[in-house]
């Protein structure tokens, strides 16, 4: 496929260029010229396990790029979505699908003003990356990704893009709700990352004390609400 990484944070960099390395065309866009040059100077270097892997990549503002993507994956901050969206509209044509495995709740439905709600798909993904400088990132080849339709029901493409994924090294599945498994991830941050940003522990830390927990039972008794 030909695919547009929306945000060329870390998860977009370990998408990306799992993705590139698998044999897909991928393009990363950004806004930071400070990302785009680190990127377009040295390419990407992954670290799994102790095995390295490098690829060149092609990276730029969304201006810079004039072809319609097949698939734009956007891992931008959930607030900068509308924006990033608005920034490639010139790179989104009647068959571009888009893919949104951000954090938080209502990033479908922006994507779906977007791309429409067929061409629309979500999910949640597990897998750690942390960016060491632009370009170099230790992650784990034992991530998960879970997607689906944004509309309910069964939707083929779903499975192209899982089997796309997966042949990336990127785990990917289709299970039968995907909306469960964005609101569990939802109430899994609502807890234990705000908790451990406010009070600067660990999660290990936050399990170990019973304010902590009773105050994570309570986040998670909100969520459920």
């Amino acid at each position: 496929m030909d695919i547009g990484i929306l945000g060329a944070g870390a998860m977009g960099q370990l998408f990306g260029a799992r993705l590139q390395l698998a044999g897909n065309t991928v393009a990363f866009i950004d806004a930071a010229p400070a990302t785009n040059a680190a990127l377009n100077h040295g390419g990407i270097t992954l670290t799994t396990g102790g095995r390295r892997k490098h690829t060149a990549v092609r990276t730029g503002a969304a201006a810079d790029f004039d072809e319609p993507f097949d698939l734009i994956i956007v891992f931008t901050k959930g607030f900068h979505t509308a924006a990033a969206l608005e920034s490639v509209r010139h790179l989104t044509g009647p068959r571009t699908h888009g893919l949104t495995l951000q954090n938080g709740l209502g990033n479908g439905e922006v994507l779906a003003g977007h791309f429409g709600p067929d061409r629309t798909w979500v999910g949640v993904t597990g897998f750690p990356a942390g960016l060491e400088r632009p370009g170099v990132l230790p992650t784990s080849a034992d991530g998960k990704v879970r997607l689906g339709p944004f509309r309910a029901g069964p939707r083929p493409f779903a499975r192209q893009l899982a089997d796309l994924l997966s042949a990336a090294g990127l785990n990917a599945d289709v299970p039968p709700d995907i909306q469960a498994a964005i609101w569990e991830k939802a109430a899994f941050n609502a807890a234990l990352n705000s908790i451990s940003a406010v009070t600067g522990q660990t999660v290990g830390a936050i399990g170990a004390s019973s304010q902590g927990r009773e105050l994570v039972r309570s986040i998670l008794g909100e969520t459920a609400a």
